[in-house]
């Protein structure tokens, strides 16, 4: 992954090996990968023997996950005011045997779900989630919540994700941590217009770039947002395994042009740095991402996955099946 610097010529800073497997089928090559994949870092620990894992995941837990916008869906499972939810979570623990139920709303952000990067104050209140959280844990159950990673809507219609805003003028001021085109332009998506259902929830949407420090910081302190109320699961929603989807030239950012391994190693650095600053103040705190990479495993607690799915690897030429 060089940058896109206009030079010349190029060193490997890194090895480069081709193994070429005579005869079998996938299975033999990926036997191969395996055996390789085991002596690496991020095999270094079976999760069993890592100590940073919320004790709660590998306690025989659930996962339930709900949409809270709707008021006529939520008042006949949970009450007006979810008043119920604590009760409907011990029912389901009761009846499949689990120790502990994590309940992970939809639409608990601020504009809806899936839009960033306003997230808080929460729907439909950070005190209301916070008495929340501490009494789902007093029962043995926990609250998780998604954010759209670096995913930002700026402007949407109303639909089933939300009510309709525009944050443009925040776009405005805030614009230069968004990832920008060889042109200067920033990179976005326009379904502003669609009619509802399909891309409509994107609205208009911009991404926040890996390599920017106040993109950085503008995530690290949504997730410490999020664990001040009680929240020990916290993702990284639509970063499919960690990957940047789209290069970035923004000339002040500090890394180098286009695609790069920055784009990694700068993701790495948030995790670490969330981890660090979030443990004190939540030690449960636990990260998990859409799909999962290799090089996210060892800060990631735990991840959604499409099991059987074709996985989008971040690269328009590349496309891969989760063995």
């Amino acid at each position: 992954l060089f940058p896109e610097d206009g030079s010349e010529t190029a060193a490997m800073p890194y090895d480069i090996v081709v193994d070429r497997v005579e005869g079998g089928d996938w299975r033999h090559a990926a036997d191969r990968y395996k055996a390789w994949a085991k002596s690496q870092p991020w095999c270094a620990k079976t999760l069993d023997q890592r100590d940073d894992i919320p004790a709660f995941l590998t306690d025989a837990t659930g996962i339930l996950i709900d949409g809270i916008r709707n008021p006529k869906g939520l008042t006949q499972k949970y009450g007006p005011n979810m008043e119920r939810l604590p009760d409907v979570l011990d029912q389901y623990r009761e009846a499949t045997g689990l120790k502990h139920i994590v309940f992970i709303p939809y639409g608990w952000e601020n504009r809806g779900t899936w839009a960033g990067i306003h997230y808080l104050p929460a729907f439909p209140s950070n005190a209301f989630w916070a008495d929340m959280a501490a009494e789902l844990k007093r029962r043995g159950n926990r609250v998780g919540m998604l954010t759209s990673g670096f995913w930002w809507v700026v402007k949407r219609q109303t639909n089933g994700n939300g009510p309709g805003f525009d944050d443009s003028a925040d776009l405005e001021r805030l614009g230069d941590m968004c990832i920008r085109n060889a042109d200067g332009t920033l990179y976005e998506a326009d379904h502003y217009d669609q009619p509802q259902g399909g891309a409509s929830w994107r609205g208009l949407s911009v991404r926040l770039c890996h390599g920017s420090k106040d993109a950085q910081k503008n995530l690290t302190d949504t997730f410490m947002g999020v664990a001040r109320l009680g929240v020990p699961l916290v993702s990284f929603d639509q970063e499919i395994g960690g990957s940047q989807h789209a290069p970035c030239y923004h000339p002040d950012h500090g890394h180098t042009p286009g695609w790069g391994r920055w784009m990694w190693t700068d993701f790495e650095a948030l995790c670490q740095d969330i981890l660090k600053e979030g443990k004190p103040i939540q030690p449960e705190l636990g990260l998990f991402l859409e799909n999962v990479s290799e090089l996210a495993i060892p800060y990631m607690a735990t991840y959604w996955n499409r099991q059987f799915g074709e996985v989008d690897i971040g690269n328009a030429n590349g496309r891969g099946i989760g063995l």
